[in-house]
């Protein structure tokens, strides 16, 4: 059982390593100011440069997309067996062109079908680097169908069984 839990653990941090490296892809870098040193203007600009276009109007700003990493609160589930063994799930989900005003209701829909997978699956079936990446796989097209090909990934930050 020790041997179980730390190969979870170990897996868990890979894969949390793994989010954060995805986290930083998904934003861009800033663009580096056209400035010289204390907010002066370099030599040879004769005003700084304007910054990107602004939304026209506030209905593009509304509806702007969104991309990158939707945190999901923590699953808490039993497995179907052995009895009276808990799962704790706790991870993001990598979106691309999701609407600000959907991200919230994504997050519902998405939670609930986690938690209505996880409560099918038994022990074994989460067992090693194997089972762990199945049920990577497993919630990956389950999200897929749910974003209607939105979500790109399913990053895992911690499993615990208990």
């Amino acid at each position: 059982m020790k041997a179980l839990l730390l190969a979870l653990l170990l897996g868990t941090a890979l894969s949390g390593a793994l989010g954060v490296g995805y986290a930083r892809l998904a934003k861009p870098p800033a663009a580096p100011a056209a400035q010289g040193e204390a907010g002066k203007p370099a030599k040879g600009d004769a005003a700084p440069q304007k910054k990107a276009e602004e939304p026209k109007d506030k209905k593009d700003e509304k509806t702007a997309l969104r991309n990158g990493a939707i945190e999901l609160p923590p699953i808490v589930s039993n497995l179907a067996a052995p009895e009276g063994v808990w799962v704790r799930l706790e991870g993001s989900v990598v979106v691309e062109g999701v609407e600000e005003k959907a991200v919230d209701q994504l997050k519902r829909d998405v939670t609930a079908d986690i938690l209505a997978y996880v409560a099918t699956l038994s022990l074994p079936q989460l067992q090693g680097s194997l089972g762990l990446q199945h049920l990577r796989e497993d919630i990956e097209e389950r999200l897929a169908l749910r974003s209607k090909g939105k979500a790109r990934e399913f990053v895992i930050h911690m499993m615990v069984v208990q």
